[in-house]
């Protein structure tokens, strides 16, 4: 269990220095700042209102953008261990291979979902901040559904990471899942 932990942290703290960190954190907290600027909290559209609005936007913006940004980092992780020859040196260490492999995912999960929630978290303490309602069931479904989203393209993203035999290859096949995936949106 120790070793879980410890590649758990590793994952987080090589995901935290990355450059692809701050752009996602920087695009899913612009997103909730710009539905907010733009009023969609103040405005009415076939019964949707308020923060409820606001948040079946930010879930639909998600479906679209999360799975690519989720895609693209993850495939990263195995293939680019394989490609720099990382990947034999850390299976020589005393871990075994589903510390190793849960460690990735479950590190990255963290990495991928805080932002996404934080966004989320924000858009509700402004609510609360304004006096708009907060639809709690509605948040605690969006939130199921946006942990079912990560973990589904981190799987799938886990899965071509381990296959694919370069970083070029697993990018280019992850691209083109997301692009047949989105064409059932």
């Amino acid at each position: 269990m120790k070793h879980l932990w410890l590649t758990i942290l590793l994952d987080i703290y090589e995901s935290l220095r990355a450059r692809w960190f701050l752009l996602y954190t920087t695009v899913f907290g612009g997103i909730i700042v710009l539905l907010f600027v733009f009023g969609l909290t103040e405005s009415r559209i076939m019964g949707f209102t308020g923060l409820t609005r606001l948040l079946l936007t930010y879930i639909q913006l998600c479906m679209a953008i999360l799975p690519v940004f989720i895609l693209i980092s993850t495939v990263r992780s195995v293939a680019g261990d394989k490609e720099a020859g990382v990947f034999e040196y850390l299976l020589s260490l005393p871990v075994s291979l589903s510390a190793w492999y849960w460690g990735k995912m479950v590190g990255r999960f963290i990495v991928i979902f805080l932002p996404v929630f934080l966004a989320m978290a924000a858009a509700v303490g402004w609510a609360l901040w304004r006096n708009i309602a907060v639809p709690w069931d509605l948040l605690i479904l969006y939130t199921g559904l946006l942990i079912a989203l990560a973990w589904c393209f981190l799987g799938i993203g886990m899965l071509i990471s381990s296959i694919a035999r370069s970083v070029d290859i697993a990018q280019g096949t992850a691209f083109f899942i997301w692009l047949f995936l989105l064409l059932f949106l």
